[in-house]
């Protein structure tokens, strides 16, 4: 009789036999094969924050189902952390059923229109119902959608890019349109997801009745190289995209002279992140290999951002870096809706003006010995220090 512990490995290497297996197809597939799969939505690298964010959302679905009461859920994260990504997971998760009379919808996905009002939203959601030409006033259209998402079966409505409600409206319009949110989840008995930057909670937390149907909120971070837990996240994503990549071997994406690497020369954005390992793979395979070199990935670098950032190539340099310096490419990598996640607005508080008088006084009857007024100190570059210390706590994360 097996053991528990035999058990386990046993199925522990069954399952990395299938999956070596998965991978060999590969073997001498085209190109254009490998981006179709790539770009293919059905294509999902999964990691924790992302497989914590599909359970909640599909509990939260599941319970307002059973309940016949709507929810709201608001899930936040910066540009490309794969908030509509995560839409489209799920939405692959509960696929559209069109074999009985009525076409089943599970799930329904719509972006903020570019001029959002109360019609505008009840417009772009009987748009994403199937209506090509929806007319009408605003509760015309709203009270047509609802009674559709009820025929349709709809569980979940994801409402994307929420963060544009208060840059393009004022304070009565911000609150008119968590008003139609509000009603929309009342009426349609559903959970509906509000997708958007950090900046979306004012949406939310700025309409009190709307906020009390949607307490709950759930962040996507990037990834990044700083502290145990990060790093653990981190490296557990590149080792699920190193086994999802459509190649016939496995890339070692985990090791540490290439993590590091690629979450400085990405910024640890997800859709980054995915663009460039994509890229590499089309660059690899028409080298004759199946298995990513640092060299691939330091060619996809400059193919998507610039030849001109050679010199400054985390994949390439000897000792890599975060590209966060004035005039780098992530300088200015931060939501405009927070401001305080702006480089120039991170650094501690200068002295007020009176330590600069006294400085000019002594450079009156001595030579300076610090730096001139009106010139920034420039802090000591931590990158040599900072590869060293992270290399370190990923051999013990």
């Amino acid at each position: 009789m097996n053991s528990p512990t035999s058990s386990i490995e046993q199925k522990a290497i069954s399952a990395a036999a299938a999956a070596n297996s998965a991978r060999e197809k590969w073997y001498g597939v085209d190109i254009t094969a490998r981006r179709l799969h790539m770009a293919d939505s059905h294509f999902f690298v999964r990691h924790s924050q992302c497989a914590s964010a599909i359970t909640e959302i599909r509990r939260n679905a599941e319970k307002c189902k059973l309940e016949r009461a709507g929810r709201g859920l608001l899930t936040m994260g910066g540009s490309g952390a794969g908030k509509t990504y995560l839409a489209n997971h799920i939405s692959n998760l509960m696929p559209r059923d069109d074999t009985g009379d009525v076409s089943k919808v599970p799930t329904v996905y719509f972006k903020i229109p570019s001029a959002p009002t109360q019609r505008g939203l009840a417009a772009a959601l009987l748009t994403a119902l199937g209506d090509p030409r929806p007319t009408g006033s605003a509760g015309e259209m709203s009270k047509r959608a609802v009674k559709l998402l009820a025929m349709v079966g709809t569980e979940i409505i994801f409402i994307d890019d929420v963060q544009d409600i208060p840059e393009k409206r004022g304070q009565k319009g911000v609150v008119q349109l968590g008003n139609w949110i509000r009603d929309l989840i009342d009426a349609s008995k559903c959970l509906v997801v509000m997708l958007g930057t950090f900046a979306a909670i004012d949406v939310v937390r700025g309409n009190d009745q709307l906020n009390r149907r949607a307490m709950r909120n759930q962040r996507l971070e990037y990834f990044s190289m700083t502290g145990s837990e990060n790093i653990r996240l981190s490296l557990r994503f590149l080792d699920n995209l190193d086994k999802a990549l459509p190649l016939a071997e496995l890339s070692k994406l985990t090791a540490p002279e290439t993590a590091l690497r690629f979450i400085y020369a990405t910024n640890g954005v997800t859709s980054l992140m995915l663009d460039v390992a994509k890229e590499a793979v089309c660059i690899a395979v028409k080298n004759g290999r199946e298995q990513l070199l640092l060299q691939d990935f330091a060619e996809a670098f400059e193919l998507l951002f610039g030849e001109h950032l050679h010199d400054t190539n985390p994949f390439l340099v000897r000792i890599p870096r975060t590209l966060t310096k004035k005039d780098e490419l992530f300088h200015h990598w931060f939501d405009t809706s927070n401001p305080e996640k702006e480089p120039e607005q991170q650094p501690s508080q200068k002295a007020p003006a009176k330590p600069k008088v006294k400085a000019a006084k002594k450079s009156a009857t001595k030579a300076p010995e610090t730096v001139p007024e009106g010139v920034p100190e420039q802090a000591p570059d931590p990158t040599a220090k900072s590869a060293d210390v992270t290399a370190t706590e990923m051999t013990t994360a």
